[in-house]
């Protein structure tokens, strides 16, 4: 028994494990003690109830009218027309409130400007040419150097000048003496204010700030002499047409002197500041000539004189220096 055991024991080796391998692969013949498992439903996390496979049906959401939808966008639009109008009248009214500021920066600029052209135009001066001294005379004479005086005297001097260039019809209608006479009060008069307010700066200094002022004072002591002392001479001492000749040279060189009026012109081309040129003053006085000059024409085809020529040639002398004076400040 024993050695038919030993016998069988490599068949019971080989029977545990074709055994084994065939539970292993799941096909053990064997039966198997059925397995208490708890049902699907115990290890969900949420009802059974609620997993159920079949579909169920969601309930629909209730549909706008169409009409209703329509008007809803009307009271938009109409609430976003409301907007936009508040928005314009804002916008009106911060351009209202900004021109005025607008203006006001404009004007403030174009000052700055204006100013800043002035001390330019200083500067260029205080380098390129020397200075008058502080003048000791009177405050109240301040005006002699401003610009509208300095206008007046260079409208004097081309007016001198014209007078100069048509004294033979001046002569011919008995006003060359009179308008010498105007002219030579009005250098005087130039001469003297400027003295008082200069005092002896105007002929003491630099030669090129009193080299003009000496030219002034031999043009009014020449014409002193040529219109009023040498007239008196020949009044009083009764001397006709011989003394007239004995004093033939010196009437020459004073009428010389009566000629240096022309520099004063040249001089108020080359010193004069044409800025006043460009006043509203000046334009004014310029529309006022245009007019005068348009009713002259006129009544030259209906008025019969000999004096238009004078008149036309003024108005060609007044337009001549504005010219000059443009040319001079560009």
């Amino acid at each position: 028994q024993a050695s038919s055991l030993e016998r069988g024991r490599p068949f019971l080796f080989l029977f545990f494990f074709v055994r084994a391998a065939a539970c292993v692969c799941g096909r053990c013949p064997l039966p198997r003690a059925p397995m208490n498992r708890p049902p699907l439903s115990d290890y969900a996390l949420i009802p059974a109830s609620d997993c159920d496979d079949t579909d169920e049906v969601q309930p629909k959401v209730p549909s706008v009218p169409l009409e209703s939808l329509k008007e809803e966008r009307s009271k938009l639009e109409e609430q976003e027309q409301e907007v936009l109008k508040r928005l314009e009248g804002l916008q009106l009214l911060w351009e209202s409130r900004k021109a005025p500021l607008d203006e006001e920066l404009t004007d403030v600029r174009n000052k700055i400007a204006q100013v800043d052209q002035e001390i330019a135009s200083a500067e260029m001066v205080e380098e390129e040419e020397p200075q008058m001294p502080e003048p000791p005379g009177p405050a109240y004479l301040a005006w002699v150097e401003s610009t509208v005086f300095s206008a007046v005297c260079n409208s004097i001097v081309a007016l001198n000048l014209a007078s100069m260039i048509f004294s033979p019809q001046l002569v011919h209608l008995g006003l060359a003496d009179l308008v010498d006479n105007i002219f030579l009060v009005w250098y005087i008069f130039e001469l003297g204010t400027r003295t008082a307010y200069h005092q002896k700066n105007l002929f003491l200094g630099k030669i090129q700030l009193v080299s003009w002022n000496w030219l002034d004072l031999m043009i009014v002591i020449g014409g002193i002499f040529d219109q009023w002392l040498m007239a008196l001479f020949f009044l009083l001492s009764g001397s006709g047409p011989q003394g007239a000749t004995s004093a033939l040279g010196a009437i020459k060189f004073l009428r010389f002197l009566r000629v240096l009026r022309i520099l004063k012109f040249v001089r108020a081309v080359l010193e004069g500041d044409a800025r006043w040129t460009e006043s509203p003053p000046f334009e004014i006085f310029m529309s006022g000539v245009i007019a005068s000059n348009a009713v002259v024409m006129s009544l030259e085809l209906d008025i019969e004189w000999s004096g238009w020529v004078i008149v036309e040639n003024a108005f060609m002398l007044i337009y001549t220096f504005e010219l000059i004076m443009k040319l001079k400040l560009q």
